[in-house]
Parts: structure tokens; C-alpha cells; sequence
């Protein structure tokens, strides 16, 4: 499942209500995205807020349990675009109904301004989360509460605008979180056997046609 942001904000919204959180219909990857806007400061002081997915977002897409709703899930992706500078800070972070908030620093993959950029989550517990053991890791994906892209603004006080676009819950077929489990995608074998009868089926039409 993608979440494009092509109508509206699908009922996403800001989580600490310190940049606002809006729906961006001229500005997307393509067509609308989500815009987070921090305001001017007269005296720089850091600030952070997020892009905040619940059970009231996107149909409940991106929460509950992804190993029954996404048997192949293996992360996140997105898009994001800071259109005049570049945050200090861009982490995804989850958690379950109860227990420790597991965070991701995405940060290194945003490397400059004024274009979008893909960002790659990966959905497993060896890939640099932070947050607590693997038995609570499992918990939280089990039951996911909220899903957030946490962003937070540079040290310059100037006015910053940060768009996000494109959030898809990633599984081995493509499927959607709201159900189904993955596809299992062909295997090399497979793919290999399926090419090599295509050769001989090729000879047998090129003699046929000598």
C-alpha cells in the first residue's frame, strides 16, 4: 500500500503541533504531498515535530499487525523534499500499543535541497534501530500504534518547509497492509528454467520456419 496524497492528507497530521502539518495539492511526486512548515525565529532554538500515521490514517493502513497484515514485510519507503534547507535530524520512528518507541535515522539519505529524495526503512531489527531488545522490537511490529517521520529544523531560525510523499509499508509481493499476505516473488531457478525453454522454444521455430 502507498499512501500518494493525491486528494487530501488521508488523516495524517503533526504530532506536537510545532510545525503544522498540511496538505500540499501543488507540490508533489507527482501530484499532492504532505508539507510541514517550522515558522521564523527571532532568536534560533531547536525544534522538532513529525508527520504522524495512526489507526485514523490512510484506512489504518500502516498500523496494526504487520506480521499478519504484511507476511513479506521487509520496511518503509518515501519521499521527502526540503525546499530551502536541510533538516538537522530525519527519523522514522514506531511503537506498539505499549512498550519502547524503536527509531531510525534517515538522515544520511536526504542529500541536498530543492529535489526529492527516496528513502529506504528497512523493516528488520539488525538494520541500526534503536530503542530496545529484539523481543520488544517484535511486540511493537505486532501491534503497531503510530508510525512518524520525525523531522527536525536546521539551526537557522529562517523559515523551513520539509514534504514528504509516497509512504508505502514494503512486503515481499507488493501486497497492501490491509490485508492478504505477500506473493513470494520467482526465485533465480525459476526464472532461469522459464528463459531457457523460451530458447528452445525460439530454436524449434526458427528450424520449423528454415
Amino acid at each position: 500500500y502507498t499512501e500518494d496524497w493525491d486528494a487530501d492528507a488521508a488523516g495524517w497530521a503533526g504530532r506536537d503541533g510545532v510545525a503544522p502539518v498540511t496538505y500540499a495539492g501543488g507540490v508533489g511526486n507527482p501530484a499532492g504531498s504532505l508539507a510541514m512548515t517550522f515558522a521564523e525565529q527571532g532568536i534560533p532554538a531547536p525544534e522538532t515535530d513529525a508527520f504522524r500515521a495512526t489507526a485514523a490514517s490512510s484506512g489504518g493502513a500502516f498500523t496494526g499487525d504487520y506480521f499478519t497484515d504484511l507476511g513479506g514485510f521487509y520496511g518503509w519507503t518515501f519521499s521527502f523534499f526540503a525546499a530551502s534547507v536541510l533538516p538537522s535530524e530525519l527519523q522514522i520512528r514506531f511503537a506498539g500499543s505499549s512498550g519502547p518507541t524503536f527509531l531510525y535515522n534517515a538522515w544520511p539519505q536526504v542529500g541536498g535541497v530543492g529535489g526529492w529524495y527516496t528513502v529506504n526503512v528497512p523493516g528488520t531489527y539488525a538494520g541500526n534501530w534503536v530503542g530496545g531488545s529484539e523481543a520488544a522490537w517484535n511486540s511493537a511490529l505486532g501491534n503497531v500504534s503510530f508510525v512518524d517521520i520525525q523531522v527536525a529544523r536546521s539551526a537557522l531560525g529562517s523559515e523551513e518547509t520539509y514534504y514528504v510523499d509516497n509512504f508505502q509499508a514494503r512486503d515481499g509481493g507488493g501486497g497492501d497492509p490491509g490485508g492478504g499476505s505477500a506473493i513470494p516473488e520467482p526465485t533465480t531457478g525459476v526464472l532461469m528454467l522459464a528463459a531457457l525453454a523460451g530458447r528452445g522454444l525460439m530454436k524449434k521455430r526458427m528450424k520449423a520456419e528454415g
